[in-house]
């Protein structure tokens, strides 16, 4: 439909307008900033994070008129046929939608569990289609295969248990409003005994009852989605508050008049020293080998001089 076709144009717009905001962080995140994300997390913050928020928002936003009128036009006339029958649909309106509220932390940690299992799913997959020369002069297919096969079940398992929770929400609320609806019966059938309430008045009752019980599976449905849209808008947030690099000028190579080291320490985490008490100086122009086991901080070296990284102690000249 055309409405349709406006909404996706708008989720499209919106969402890469964000992904270009979010890429540029990216690009000037501090290394070490960098290095706490997988490229599959980063990629899937970007790209699924963002286009599930800003498609919640709009479907929000865009129902959020016919909510508001679903919920309180239905009230109004349920006021002006019973005060009795409406004050006790009052006091169980809210029952109704705490069911919501019981599963909210559930409904959360199954998010985060998923998204988690699809930032790995992500993350392997860019590091095989990156090593694939690797994958097949090892002749390991089968084992990247059985890899990728096992992900993908941790996410439909994950997604699985999310269904059954909505599965329990919903069937929790229709039994609670079908018992509701019998004592709204009862207390109906009990007015009109008393005269105080016309059969018609019953039914008109009943048909507004109906609209609002709609409005509230809508709102928690909502209020679900919000929950489970949260983790994605953390997951934004979190990109959008990282450090960036300081923009500096451009230092030309022949501007170097010599790269010293005067008693540097530094770790990746501060408790965990990698360098310990490393000084040398370079003065000459000319091509220099740092050598050393695996892991003894050759490639830490390159990256402090890079200020990829900021030394914890002493000296960096």
């Amino acid at each position: 439909s055309f409405n349709g076709k406006i909404t996706a144009e708008l989720i499209i717009k919106i969402s890469n307008s964000i992904r270009c905001i979010l890429s540029e962080k990216v690009f000037r995140m501090k290394v070490e900033c960098f290095d706490k994300y997988s490229k599959g997390e980063i990629v899937n913050r970007i790209q699924e994070s963002t286009e599930d928020v800003v498609g919640f928002y709009i479907e929000f936003f865009k129902n959020l008129t016919m909510l508001g009128i679903n919920l309180f036009v239905p009230l109004f006339f349920m006021f002006f046929i019973s005060m009795k029958l409406s004050m006790f649909t009052l006091l169980t309106m809210p029952i109704i939608f705490a069911i919501v509220l019981l599963f909210q932390t559930k409904i959360k940690k199954i998010q985060e569990e998923l998204v988690k299992n699809q930032d790995e799913y992500t993350s392997y997959l860019y590091e095989s289609l990156d090593n694939i020369d690797g994958i097949k002069a090892y002749q390991i297919e089968g084992k990247a295969v059985l890899k990728i096969k096992k992900l993908l079940n941790n996410i439909a398992s994950i997604f699985n248990s999310h269904l059954k929770i909505s599965l329990v929400i919903k069937v929790i609320q229709d039994h609670l409003i079908a018992i509701f609806d019998a004592m709204i019966l009862v207390i109906s059938i009990n007015s009109i005994s008393n005269g105080t309430l016309t059969i018609g008045e019953m039914i008109s009752f009943i048909v507004y009852l109906d609209i609002l019980m709609g409005a509230i599976s809508s709102l928690s449905s909502l209020s679900i989605s919000y929950k489970e849209n949260h983790v994605n808008i953390m997951r934004i947030i979190e990109i959008e508050k990282v450090s960036l690099e300081a923009k500096g000028e451009d230092i030309g190579l022949n501007t170097i008049k010599k790269i010293e080291f005067v008693n540097l320490r530094f770790g990746y985490e501060k408790e965990k020293e990698l360098l310990k008490n490393i000084t040398f100086k370079i003065e000459k122009p000319g091509l220099y080998v740092i050598v050393g086991e695996n892991g003894c901080g050759k490639s830490t070296i390159l990256k402090l001089l890079l200020k990829f990284y900021y030394c914890h102690s002493e000296e960096l000249f």
